[in-house]
């Protein structure tokens, strides 16, 4: 067990690491090249608004599962070539975890930067967990995706070496 947490601690800085690089620091160079709040503001909500990222999420890893365990027990070249296309997709959905994270984190800093009067600890107070609830949510997401793929490769490893061709 203690293995598994450093593991997953280890999961998350390199998820910070990665966000940080992939989106934060993109987002911000953005902000900084065009410093226009409004336009952000419109990109931002338009990204958030519907609960359809949410949605979209939960079907795509649900298909993504339900193929792998399909995949795991039928080894058929049809089967693996779509069990590979969802396992992109889980790859995409990831990323996008990643990107909200980085730009829910870089939208403090931008604020700070460009209206620091009307920053209050009330919207830290929600920028800040969501960020870091969508940092979390790519760390467990890509920690599954990857145990999935190990155990799928192990299995079909050794059930392809059992039954030669």
């Amino acid at each position: 067990m203690r293995t598994a947490v450093a593991k997953f601690r280890s999961r998350l800085v390199s998820e910070f690491l990665i966000i940080v690089l992939a989106s934060f620091f993109p987002f911000f160079y953005m902000f900084l090249q065009n410093s226009d709040l409004d336009e952000l503001d419109r990109n931002f909500r338009s990204f958030v608004a519907s609960g359809f990222l949410l949605k979209y999420t939960l079907w795509m890893v649900g298909i993504y599962l339900a193929l792998s365990v399909v995949h795991y027990y039928y080894r058929k070249d049809p089967v693996a070539m779509v069990h590979g296309v969802f396992g992109q997709v889980a790859s995409g959905i990831i990323n996008v975890y990643r990107l909200a994270a980085g730009v829910i984190l870089a939208l403090p800093l931008i604020w700070f930067l460009e209206e620091p009067e009307t920053l209050t600890a009330a919207h830290l107070g929600l920028f800040i967990p969501f960020g870091l609830g969508c940092l979390f949510v790519s760390a467990i997401f890509s920690s599954v995706h990857e145990w999935i793929e190990i155990k799928l490769d192990k299995h079909l490893t050794k059930r392809s070496s059992a039954f030669p061709a």
